[in-house]
């Protein structure tokens, strides 16, 4: 059998030199980084962590983008003119019960009562198609607010899980240390 001391050296990386886990002194030569490689697994983690949250993040800025979009729809919808009879321009409701004055004009400029209907009624619905269009783009971004609140949540447990990993591996070690610091003391 060949002891360890006989085995050729593993020449450091760049990256282990840099954190200084090299002791190249001529008292304890040696490369001390490579026991260390849960702090390395922790780093990454760590950096894992850091990358799912900002993934989490972005998502979150483009569900307020949504929900902007979304208000945007319900404002135009509540901005849509109705057309009603009994009224000159549509925008004022008749009161039930409640006779219109005479001198009112409610041709809307048709030259007869029943072309104003007739104008009115066109008016209706041509304003119910626009509803319904807008109604119907609403809907296909609130189907997307809510596929991508389901990413979000999904985003947000992962970080959750991660972050559970990190802990157990710092009570992990901090066990590790308490016990190799309670023998030797």
């Amino acid at each position: 059998m060949t002891s360890s001391s006989n085995l050729p050296a593993v020449p450091p990386t760049v990256a282990e030199k840099k954190a200084g886990y090299i002791d190249e002194t001529e008292l304890h030569p040696g490369l001390y980084g490579r026991p260390l490689e849960l702090n390395r697994i922790f780093s990454l983690l760590v950096l894992l962590i850091d990358t799912l949250q900002r993934t989490a993040a972005s998502q979150a800025q483009r569900l307020n983008f949504l929900s902007a979009w979304q208000k945007a729809y319900t404002d135009e919808l509540n901005d849509i003119h109705p057309f009603l009879g009994g009224t000159s321009d549509g925008s004022q409701l008749t009161q039930v019960g409640v006779p219109q004055p005479q001198h009112l004009d409610l041709s809307l400029g048709f030259g007869s009562s029943q072309s104003a209907t007739l104008a009115r009624q066109d008016m209706d619905n041509l304003n119910t198609n626009i509803t319904q269009q807008i109604q119907g783009n609403s809907q296909v971004v609130a189907d997307d607010a809510k596929a991508l609140q389901t990413s979000v949540n999904q985003s947000n447990d992962a970080v959750q899980a991660q972050s559970d990993m990190a802990t157990s591996i710092l009570q992990t070690l901090s066990t590790i240390l308490t016990a190799i610091y309670s023998t030797t003391g």
